[in-house]
């Protein structure tokens, strides 16, 4: 798993019990809204991987069963590459 941060999730569960994140809370109690999960990564390692939308950028969420981990975003020349505007 990349580098990450360890994170609360709102989430709502699906009829067989699923968790699908709805929102990420930061370590300062800020929620940023969940705006869309793009993809969904269920490996053999038990970690599934979500691929989201936060504020039009993209970002892995990561939920092992216990805990929910974001990735960092990437820097280029003290820049975060997720920051960027397309």
């Amino acid at each position: 798993m990349p580098s990450s941060v360890k994170v609360d999730v709102n989430i709502e569960p699906e009829p067989d019990g699923t968790p699908v994140p709805k929102a990420i809370v930061w370590t300062d109690g800020t929620s940023y809204p969940i705006e869309r999960v793009i993809h969904v990564t269920h490996p053999e390692d038990l970690i599934t991987t979500f691929t989201i939308l936060i504020g039009n950028r993209q970002r892995k969420l990561y939920y092992n069963g216990c805990e929910w981990r974001i990735s960092r975003p990437l820097t280029t020349g003290g820049k975060g590459v997720n920051d960027r505007k397309t």
